[in-house]
C-alpha cells in the first residue's frame, strides 16, 4: 500500500453513540479493520498518524448507555508516539495545538478516515482545507445514504467503504486540491434533487478517480466559495428611479468600471465568462500539477490524458522539431488518390461535425447528430453544407469582395509553401476555383435559416439518385455512417451541386484542396510557419500559448473539467435552489396559459402541453464523457488531435444506436460555460453552472435579487416555448406549426404598441432602437419579468420579505432585474447592436419595468415622471 510521503493520516475516532443511526456508530467489523490496515500501512512507512477522539454527542442526541468507542480492535488504538487530541462539543476538530503540532512534521496534506459521522469528516477537511492543507478523505465508514433517497445511484455506506478500503493496496482516492467525501444528504425535502447532485457528480468523479480506487463519490466540502464578481453596487440616489431606472440601479458600476484597452464593451456577462474561464484554466493547472507531482498518488486515467494533452500542445519545441513528420503519411495517402471512389472514400474519412449552427462546415459535408424533425424518438444525421475556407458563399461570388479572395490565395500558398509543396501558387489557384465551385452550389443564408427549406427527409438510397457523381457506398462506409440510417439533408441543393463537382473535377485540385485543409486544420500542432500563415490572413497577433492551449484541452475534455466546475463551484445547495426556483416559475406559468388571452383555446392546450414536456437542464448533465476510449499520447500533438477529432466523432454517431435523450447537453454547452441553450428540438433547455453564479445567481444570496436577475432570465427562456420563436414545434419537437393564423394576428397586434414604445428608447441623439426589430425578444423580456416577481413571492410562501439596506424586497427585485443589464460599450459597439441585434440596447431593456404596475407601486411613479406609461397603454401580453 502507497503512503503519501508529507501525508499525516487524522484517524477521527466518535467515542459515543447515539439513538440516531445517521449519528452513531453502524455494526460494522469489516469497515473496523480496514481503519486498522490504513493506521498499519502509515506506521510502517513511518509517517504521521495523529487521533482525534470526539468526546461529546451532538447537542440533540442521547447517550446509548454502555456504547464502546467505535475503534475496538487494539492495533488500532494510539500508541505511545501518537498523539491524540480531544474534540469536545464546543472545540475545533483541528484546534491551534494541532495545527502546530502538523505544521512541525512538515505535513503538506491530510488524510482522514474514522468510524465517525460524515459531519465530523467534512468538518474536519473543511477546517484542513482553510488551513492550506490538501485533505484526501480516505473512508467513512458510517455516513448513510437513506434519508437522500439514493437508490440506484450509490450502493450503501459500508459497501463504499469497504470496497474503498479494499482497492486501497495501490493508491488512494484523490481529486487535484479538493476534499473527496461520502456525502449525505441534510434535508430530507431535497433528497430527489440532492440524489441526482450526487449520482451526476459522482459518475465523473469515478472518472478522474484512480482505477484501482473506484468507490467513493462526491466531494460535499465544497472548500473554495464562490467567487462573487462585485458586491452589488449601491443605486444611485442622484436619480430618480421614475425617470431613469437603468441610471439609478447602475450608475454607481458605471462609474466604477473602465472599459479594458481594446475592447467594445464589458457587462455582467462577459466578467461572468472572464471569470468561468480563469476558474477552467485553474482547474486544468491543478490537473497537470498533480500528475506532474511525484508527492502525490498515481493520477486517474482521464486527468492523466488531460494533462498529457495540455502538455504536448504547450510543447512548442517538440512540435517545431517533429515538423511535418506526424502528418506525412495522410499527405501521402492523399497524392495516392488517383480514382472517384478513392476520392469519396477520403472525403468520408474526414467528414468532420457540425454543431447544428447553420453554418457551413470545415468538410465538404459535416455531419449533425440529431433529434429528426418528424420522429422525435429516434436520431438522425443531417448533413451540412460545408468545404469553404472563407465565412461564406458571399465571400467567392461577390464582386466586391475581390481583395479578400486575393488574400486567401495567397494564404493558401503559403500554408502549402510552408508544407513542403512545390508550386504553391499553381496550386492556390486551383484550391480557390474549387471553392469558388463549391461556393455557387450552397443555398444562401436566408434558406439556410429556414427550417420548413430544411426539411428534405432522404434514405441511404436516394443518395445515388437524388446527387449522382459519389460513390456513396464508399463515402458512408468511410464515414462510419450505417445503411439504415435516417438523413435530414440541410441544403439540397449544396449536396447535388458537390457531388457533381466529385465527378467532373481535376483529381489534382481536389488532392491540391484536400492537402491544404489537412494542414490548415492541424495549424496549432504543426510548425509555426503554418499558424502565422493564418495570422497574417486574418490579421491578428500571435496567441498566447498557455491559452490556446487551454482552449484545446477544453475542446476535448470539456465534460471532465465540467465536473471538476461544478464540484468546486457549484455545490448542492445551488442546484437544489435552481431547481426550486425552476419549479416555482413551472408553477406560474401553468397558472397563467389558461387564460393568455392571444391564444386561442386549443393553442393554450398545446402549450401547456410543452410546458410540461419542456426538459430542463439546471447546472451540469445527469451523465458525463466517458473517455475510456480516447487515446492520448504525450508528445504526439498531430496524432492526440486526430485522435480528439476521431473519438468525438464516433461518439455522436454511437448516439444513432439508441433513443433520443432529452438529458443530453448539446456540445456548444458544457457547465462551466456561463451560458443557457434553448433547442427548441427536442423541448429542452440548459443552464450551465457557469450562468447560475453571482451576480445573477446565489444560492445564499437574497430571493428578491435572484429572482429578479436569474429568475427573469430563466422565465424569458422558457416563454419562447411559446412564442413566435418555437411556434413551428410541439411538445416533442416535431416540425409542424401550432398556432392558428389568428394566434398569429393577435400576437403581432398584441407587440405593436410595445415595438412603437421601444421606437423612442434613444441611447444617444439621432441613436434609437428598431422596435420591430427588438420586440420579440423585448416581450420575452416582459413575460420574464412578470413571471419572476410572481415565482418570487411564491417563494415566500405568504409571508412578507424583508427590508435590506433600506430597500423592499420589491425594489430589490426591480433593481436585481435591471443591474442583470448593466454594460460599457463603445459607440460603434452600441450602433452595431442597434443595427442588427434582435434585442434593446441595456437602458432600453431595463426600463421596460414601466409597463409593470408593481414596479410603479413599489417605486411610487407617478405621472410627470419621463417613464410613466397610462395604464392602458402598457404591455399586457400575459
Amino acid at each position: 500500500m502507497k503512503v503519501l510521503r508529507n501525508t499525516a493520516l487524522l484517524v477521527i475516532d466518535m467515542q459515543v453513540g447515539f439513538d440516531d443511526p445517521a449519528w452513531g456508530r453502524r455494526n460494522n467489523p469489516q469497515a473496523e479493520a480496514n481503519v486498522a490496515r490504513l493506521i498499519a500501512a502509515w506506521r510502517a512507512a513511518q509517517a504521521p498518524v495523529i487521533h482525534v477522539h470526539h468526546d461529546s454527542p451532538r447537542p440533540t442526541g442521547r447517550l446509548r448507555p454502555g456504547t464502546p468507542g467505535n475503534v475496538v480492535k487494539p492495533e488500532a488504538q494510539p500508541l505511545p508516539n501518537e498523539p491524540v487530541y480531544r474534540k469536545t462539543v464546543n472545540s475545533a476538530f483541528i484546534g491551534t495545538s494541532l495545527e502546530k503540532d502538523l505544521r512541525a512534521k512538515g505535513v503538506r496534506a491530510v488524510a482522514l478516515v474514522g468510524l465517525t459521522t460524515n459531519h465530523c469528516i467534512s468538518t474536519t477537511a473543511r477546517m484542513a482545507g482553510n488551513l492550506g492543507f490538501e485533505t484526501i478523505v480516505v473512508a467513512d465508514a458510517t455516513a448513510t445514504f437513506e434519508r437522500a433517497n439514493l437508490d440506484g445511484h450509490v450502493r450503501s455506506a459500508e459497501e463504499v467503504h469497504n470496497a474503498a478500503l479494499s482497492d486501497l493496496s495501490d493508491e488512494f482516492a484523490t481529486i487535484v486540491g479538493t476534499n473527496l467525501l461520502l456525502a449525505t444528504a441534510e434535508d430530507a425535502s431535497h433528497a430527489p434533487v440532492r440524489a441526482q447532485f450526487l449520482g451526476a457528480v459522482a459518475a465523473c468523479v469515478l472518472a478522474l478517480l484512480p482505477t484501482t480506487s473506484r468507490a467513493q463519490f462526491v466531494d460535499s466540502a465544497f472548500a473554495a466559495p464562490v467567487v462573487k464578481l462585485d458586491p452589488t453596487l449601491a443605486v444611485d440616489p442622484s436619480v430618480k428611479p421614475g425617470d431613469d431606472f437603468y441610471g439609478y440601479a447602475n450608475n454607481a458600476w458605471m462609474r466604477a468600471t473602465k472599459l479594458p484597452d481594446g475592447a467594445a464593451k464589458i457587462d455582467t456577462t462577459s466578467l461572468l465568462r472572464a471569470e468561468s474561464a480563469r476558474r477552467a484554466q485553474s482547474l486544468v493547472e491543478e490537473i497537470v500539477a498533480a500528475t506532474n507531482d511525484p508527492d502525490r498518488p498515481a493520477s486517474a486515467a482521464t486527468a492523466r490524458k488531460l494533462a498529457d494533452y495540455y502538455a504536448t500542445r504547450l510543447d512548442t519545441d517538440a512540435i517545431e522539431a517533429a515538423g511535418f513528420a506526424p502528418i506525412a503519411n495522410d499527405l501521402a495517402a492523399i497524392a495516392a488518390i488517383n480514382d472517384r471512389t478513392a476520392l469519396a472514400t477520403w472525403l468520408g474519412r474526414t467528414t468532420r461535425l457540425d454543431d447544428g449552427g447553420n453554418v457551413q462546415t470545415e468538410s465538404l459535408w459535416g455531419v449533425w447528430i440529431h433529434q429528426g424533425f418528424h420522429q422525435p424518438n429516434r436520431y438522425a444525421v443531417h448533413l451540412v453544407q460545408g468545404g469553404l475556407g472563407l465565412p461564406d458563399r458571399d465571400f467567392y461570388l461577390d464582386a466586391g469582395k475581390a481583395a479578400r479572395r486575393e488574400q486567401y490565395r495567397t494564404y493558401v500558398a503559403n500554408v502549402l509553401r510552408a508544407a513542403g509543396f512545390d508550386q504553391a501558387d499553381l496550386r492556390a489557384v486551383r484550391v480557390l476555383d474549387l471553392e469558388t465551385a463549391i461556393a455557387g452550389t450552397h443555398a444562401s443564408r436566408a434558406d439556410t435559416d429556414d427550417v420548413v427549406k430544411t426539411d428534405n427527409n432522404w434514405q441511404m438510397a436516394d443518395f445515388t439518385t437524388n446527387a449522382p457523381g459519389v460513390d456513396w457506398g464508399a463515402y458512408f462506409t468511410a464515414a462510419g455512417i450505417h445503411r439504415d440510417t435516417a438523413f435530414v439533408v440541410w441544403q439540397p441543393q449544396a449536396v447535388i451541386g458537390s457531388a457533381k463537382l466529385v465527378a467532373t473535377q481535376p483529381l489534382d485540385a481536389w488532392k491540391d484542396y484536400l492537402a491544404f485543409h489537412l494542414v490548415a486544420h492541424a495549424a496549432d500542432v504543426l510548425p509555426k510557419a503554418v499558424g502565422d500563415a493564418r495570422r497574417a490572413f486574418d490579421g491578428t497577433p500571435a496567441p498566447d500559448r498557455k491559452q490556446q492551449a487551454l482552449a484545446a484541452t477544453q475542446a476535448v475534455f470539456a465534460d471532465a473539467i465540467g465536473c471538476m466546475y461544478v464540484r468546486r463551484y457549484f455545490p448542492p445547495q445551488a442546484k437544489e435552489a435552481a431547481t426550486q426556483m425552476a419549479n416555482n416559475l413551472r408553477s406560474v406559468f401553468r397558472t397563467h396559459l389558461p387564460h393568455v388571452k392571444w391564444m386561442s383555446p386549443a393553442t393554450r392546450d398545446i402549450a401547456l402541453a410543452k410546458l410540461d414536456s419542456l426538459q430542463l437542464g439546471l447546472g451540469f448533465p445527469e451523465t458525463w464523457t466517458d473517455y475510456t476510449g480516447l487515446a492520448i499520447t504525450r508528445g504526439d500533438a498531430f496524432g492526440n488531435q486526430q485522435r480528439a477529432d476521431a473519438f468525438a466523432y464516433k461518439r455522436e454517431l454511437a448516439k444513432l444506436n439508441g433513443p433520443v435523450d432529452l438529458n443530453e447537453w448539446p456540445n456548444s454547452l458544457h457547465p462551466q460555460n456561463a451560458g443557457a441553450v434553448l433547442q427548441i428540438s427536442p423541448n429542452t433547455m440548459q443552464f450551465g453552472a457557469g450562468i447560475l453564479q453571482p451576480p445573477f445567481f446565489d444560492p445564499t444570496g437574497d430571493a428578491a435579487s435572484n429572482y429578479g436577475s436569474a429568475g427573469a432570465g430563466m422565465a424569458h427562456e422558457i416563454s419562447h416555448t411559446f412564442d413566435e420563436v418555437t411556434n413551428q414545434y410541439d411538445a416533442q419537437g416535431r416540425l409542424g406549426l401550432w398556432w392558428t393564423k389568428d394566434d398569429a394576428a393577435r400576437f403581432a397586434a398584441m407587440n405593436a404598441p410595445l415595438a412603437a414604445q421601444l421606437d423612442s428608447a434613444c441611447p444617444s441623439p439621432g441613436l434609437c432602437t428598431k422596435g420591430k426589430q427588438v420586440v420579440a425578444e423585448s416581450s420575452a423580456d416582459l413575460v420574464g419579468l412578470a413571471v419572476a416577481y410572481e415565482a418570487y413571492h411564491l417563494s415566500l410562501r405568504g409571508k412578507p420579505d424583508v427590508t435590506k439596506n433600506g430597500l423592499t424586497g420589491d425594489q430589490r427585485f426591480f433593481i436585481a432585474f435591471a443591474q442583470r443589464w448593466r454594460r460599457i460599450q463603445t459607440d460603434a459597439s452600441l450602433k452595431a447592436q442597434i443595427e442588427t441585434d434582435t434585442h434593446a440596447p441595456p437602458d432600453a431593456r431595463a426600463n421596460l419595468v414601466r409597463n409593470f404596475e408593481p414596479w410603479v407601486k413599489a417605486f411610487g411613479v407617478k405621472p410627470g415622471d419621463r417613464l410613466w406609461v397610462e395604464p392602458e397603454k402598457r404591455w399586457r401580453g400575459w
